[in-house]
């Protein structure tokens, strides 16, 4: 279940299992997953957590951002505007968030945190924060947000099928590998 509005909130706290999130900076994140286990222990309850991001591979980092760049440098302001009116009349407290992100992030390329960006959002609503750099970087980010208390993690991103194909080949054994070593180091 996900929602980002007070009453999804109250909804997810009471009954589901997985509360999911679309990606945001990792602050933003931290905030929303303490605030979500409060409400959830107020109810005698605990969740797992789901997050969600678009991922940007690259052999380097910079050859990720300019795919990233690339993902938007055609991008119409007629669509880009278009986008900023559904915002406007949109109820969906998530989309506004992102969108705020977006906004605010221009100036910097987007970009709202370590291999973090918000281009994205430009025109897509939902899911459209993205991981951007090498399969290395973006293994590290996401055992971030494993260690920050996120169970599950859906990842897509364009062209769909090679994406996903080379976040399975190249991203998940590194994030298994990694987390391996910290339990490891751990114990």
């Amino acid at each position: 279940f996900g929602g980002a509005s007070d009453i999804a909130k109250e909804v997810a706290a009471q009954v589901a299992d997985v509360y999911m999130m679309w990606g945001e900076t990792f602050e933003r994140m931290k905030e929303r997953i303490e605030e979500m286990k409060q409400k959830a222990a107020d109810y005698g309850r605990t969740l797992r957590y789901s997050i969600s991001f678009q991922v940007v591979l690259g052999e380097t980092e910079q050859e990720a951002w300019e795919r990233a760049d690339a993902l938007v440098s055609h991008l119409s302001e007629s669509a880009k505007q278009k986008k900023d009116e559904l915002i406007e009349k949109g109820d969906s407290v998530g989309a506004r968030r992102l969108h705020e992100l977006m906004k605010t992030s221009a100036k910097r390329r987007f970009q709202i945190g370590p291999n973090l960006w918000a281009g994205l959002t430009q025109v897509l609503s939902g899911n459209s924060i993205a991981l951007v750099g090498t399969a290395d970087q973006i293994a590290d980010r996401l055992i971030e947000f494993i260690d920050l208390g996120f169970d599950y993690v859906l990842l897509r991103g364009f062209p769909h099928l090679e994406t996903i194909e080379q976040v399975g080949a190249s991203v998940i054994p590194l994030v298994r590998e990694k987390l391996q070593q910290a339990k490891l180091f751990h114990h």
